[in-house]
């Protein structure tokens, strides 16, 4: 079989980024690009954490050796090993096996999971506290201890939640919610295409802000950590992005950055992580022009 047959079989398999991402793109991945359109040139996804940009590019037939992607994060070494090959299928295969067959057990392993130093498994574990991380939230390490940790328990309805509440959890189970997203199973699915489908891509778990300076062709996408929202392990505003990059920047905010900046027609889902806000946040996607034009 060709390669390009292959490559073709695995960009048909590809069902999106391996684990929930609280401010990943999955839903608006594919009118980003509709309106960004990077083409056969080198496309620079900033901040990419799950990776649900770069994934619908690579669907759409874009070459993964002409993407560069970048995050802070646990997701940079991700990238960075799906890239080189050197991500280990069979080891995350073992990890995920690990995981209690019995769900109401779950939030117990994961917790005992992230209790141990990170080691050279990390890019395996930190896969499965994602999963389960409550409310998606991001998962890091820092000095060689997981941060930022809160998993998700086995939830039964009472009878008693709020119709808000049921109708978020009906199109899961009308019995239980359950404690990762996805499930191992599907996480290892997933991260299977993903490893054979987006191997050359150019991963890096790097600071943005040292990336960007250095860009002088292409296009580049990022997609920050929302203005006044902690959580992330680090912080990249607007402003600081304008300064030091060289080309112009495509930016996804909960705000317009620029008068012809488009509202995506998907926004973040209503209530949050407390379940408290009321309406839906709008997204935008702003052309940002460096300063220095």
């Amino acid at each position: 079989m060709s390669h390009s047959i292959l490559q073709n079989y695995w960009r048909s398999k590809l069902d999106g980024p391996p684990a929930a991402y609280q401010g990943g793109k999955t839903r608006l991945a594919a009118q980003i690009l509709d309106v960004v359109k990077p083409g056969d040139a080198p496309f620079f996804d900033l901040c990419c954490g799950s990776g649900a940009v770069s994934i619908e590019a690579v669907k759409r037939g874009k070459s993964p050796d002409t993407i560069h992607m970048v995050d802070a994060g646990p997701w940079g070494l991700f990238w960075q090993a799906i890239g080189n090959g050197t991500f280990d299928l069979d080891k995350l295969e073992a990890y995920c096996r690990t995981v209690p067959s019995e769900v109401a057990l779950i939030q117990d392993h994961l917790n005992e999971l992230a209790r141990a130093p990170v080691n050279e498994d990390a890019v395996y574990v930190f896969l499965l506290l994602q999963a389960g991380s409550f409310g998606s939230k991001a998962i890091w390490f820092e000095e060689g201890r997981w941060q930022n940790l809160g998993f998700r328990a086995l939830w039964r309805p009472t009878g008693e939640e709020t119709p808000q509440a049921r109708a978020r959890t009906r199109h899961r189970d009308d019995r239980y919610v359950l404690p990762m997203m996805p499930m191992p199973t599907t996480i290892f699915k997933r991260t299977h295409a993903i490893a054979k489908a987006m191997y050359g891509v150019h991963g890096s778990r790097q600071n943005v802000l040292d990336v960007l300076p250095t860009v002088t062709a292409g296009t580049i996408y990022a997609d920050p950590p929302y203005e006044d929202t902690a959580g992330y392990g680090y912080a990249l505003d607007v402003p600081t992005i304008r300064k030091l990059a060289r080309l112009p920047v495509w930016v996804s905010e909960g705000k317009a950055f620029a008068d012809d900046a488009i509202r995506l027609s998907a926004g973040r889902e209503k209530g949050g992580i407390s379940h408290t806000r009321k309406v839906a946040n709008a997204e935008w996607l702003s052309y940002c022009v460096p300063d220095s034009r």
